[in-house]
């Protein structure tokens, strides 16, 4: 794939690096970057030990040393987020981890995964940076990172309600009211089902974390979008590992040309 190799062999020509470190350092698809990494390997460019993925000497013959005097990184701080947890969502943060820590662990029959702590942070931030917190009606669709969590830390919105498949999940944070003094509302919910009539239109904010097949993509935006009041808006995440450009394109004329 045009540049992918190149990309690949001016990063490990820096120093060796794992799989995600590498990822993190490409736009490219999961299934593309291991298809290029074998092929370099059974070409005899790049070698793998304990710590990592590195360069032979016939990989390094082909490293212009001009080319890695000028390197560009993502800034430290936010690592291409735009948002920082200063003041107070550094101590959001910490209380966040210490509540997470008895989660229920995910299950491979509900495609689930979460986020890390930081990165859960960091979109609450971003949500309060776009003023779409304070007295809001939130509704997450999915919340294996409990987001709700961390909403509720802010005592900013007005209500957040929680669908989820997982019943594991609605007794957590059944637990987590009690202990905390939250009002984390839960509904078990399947999105491959109709919405239930009384939160269709109902709220201010959605967020998800849809799968990133173009079926679950559609699905848990779509019922998102079906959650909102009049100029509502709504927060999900889309990586470029799982996703190509096309699926983003597609994912762009569904939510703008949605009715």
């Amino acid at each position: 794939m045009r540049g992918l190799r190149e990309l690949i062999l001016r990063e490990l020509a820096y120093s060796k690096k794992n799989l995600w470190s590498l990822l993190d350092r490409c736009q490219f698809l999961l299934r593309d970057v291991l298809d290029e990494l074998n092929r370099m390997y059974d070409e005899g460019l790049i070698g793998v030990d304990e710590d990592g993925l590195y360069l032979t000497e016939k990989g390094r013959s082909l490293i212009r040393p001009e080319s890695l005097r000028l390197k560009a990184g993502l800034c430290e701080a936010c690592k291409g987020r735009r948002i920082t947890l200063d003041g107070e969502f550094k101590d959001l943060l910490r209380e966040f981890k210490s509540i997470v820590k008895g989660r229920p662990r995910p299950v491979l029959d509900y495609f689930q995964g979460y986020m890390r702590e930081y990165d859960v942070v960091a979109r609450v931030a971003l949500m309060n940076y776009y003023g779409d917190l304070s007295g809001r009606d939130v509704i997450l669709i999915g919340d294996d990172d409990l987001l709700s969590v961390a909403l509720s830390l802010t005592e900013l919105p007005s209500r957040i309600l929680v669908l989820d498949i997982d019943e594991r999940l609605g007794g957590f944070l059944k637990k987590i009211n009690r202990d905390y003094g939250f009002q984390i509302e839960f509904k078990r919910h399947n999105v491959a089902d109709p919405l239930p009539e009384d939160i269709i239109g109902s709220f201010d904010v959605f967020s998800s974390e849809p799968l990133e097949t173009w079926s679950g993509l559609r699905a848990f935006i779509v019922r998102g979008v079906s959650c909102l009041k009049e100029d509502g808006v709504g927060y999900f995440g889309l990586t470029r590992v799982e996703a190509s450009l096309k699926k983003w394109r597609k994912v762009e004329r569904l939510i703008t040309t949605a009715p």
